[in-house]
């Protein structure tokens, strides 16, 4: 089982493919393989298709609890993660939770990051959809299907431990007022496209307006009728040309 010991722990991740690195940035409750697979052909082509879970989640190390500050700690693991692996420079492709990171360290390291693909990531912590979190608190509120899938990716019974645990610290940053790049992101110097669902249930269209307009040169498109998961679904086929005429434009290929 291919794994990466740094100082959170072990990351677990999977690799496809050789040329360019691009790395898969999970969303909250995700997993590299559970929220990617179904593009490694498509990737894994022309890229080094990388999918790690991120520290407490899926198969990498089991956690108690998330450390503050809650992004930049996991920006923090994958600077370590990439050194481990001999990766000095390679895009992201980051989804909700994992659009924030991917963000973040293009604040931090910009000589790590050759571009990025950001779909429906966070601009601020707070949010309408509190109700979410509150139910993943209250176990016996999910479905069978949530259960099954859970289970799956983060294995039984620690799922458990990680719904309440990502849950409170969401519930925690929604009493924060300020954005998640402390007003930085307009130093934001790579290439960026901004991908969201015009039906997104957890990231509102005028926080990806708003990223667009902060990162100069940055490319915003809104797939109609998709949801958080613009990558997935009818909006898929859109999703993937755009995605990838991006990152051939600049030259990743």
């Amino acid at each position: 089982m291919p794994l990466v010991r740094i100082s959170s722990g072990d990351i677990y991740y999977t690799a496809h493919g050789e040329g360019h690195p691009l790395i898969a940035l999970h969303a909250g409750l995700g997993t590299g393989m559970g929220d990617f697979r179904k593009y490694i052909p498509l990737l894994s082509a022309r890229y080094r298709f990388i999918l790690p879970d991120r520290i407490g989640y899926g198969r990498s190390t089991h956690v108690e609890s998330f450390p503050e500050p809650f992004f930049l700690k996991q920006v923090d693991d994958l600077i370590e993660f990439m050194d481990m692996l001999g990766i000095e420079k390679t895009a992201f492709w980051g989804w909700s939770d994992g659009t924030v990171i991917a963000l973040n360290l293009a604040l931090r390291r910009p000589d790590l990051v050759s571009a990025i693909v950001a779909e429906a990531g966070h601009y601020c912590p707070v949010k309408e959809t509190n109700a979410l979190f509150e139910r993943f608190l209250r176990l016996g509120e999910l479905t069978e299907q949530e259960i099954g899938s859970f289970s799956r990716q983060h294995s039984d019974p620690y799922w458990k431990t990680l719904l309440r645990i990502w849950a409170e610290r969401w519930l925690a940053l929604n009493r924060s007022t300020d954005d998640f790049y402390d007003n930085r992101l307009g130093e934001t110097r790579c290439p960026v496209i901004f991908l969201i669902g015009d039906g997104d249930e957890h990231v509102r269209i005028w926080e990806f307006e708003k990223m667009h307009e902060l990162v100069e040169g940055s490319e915003l498109i809104v797939f109609e009728g998709a949801g958080h998961a613009a990558h997935l679904g009818h909006s898929e086929k859109a999703f993937s040309r755009a995605m990838s005429r991006f990152l051939e434009e600049h030259s990743l290929c």
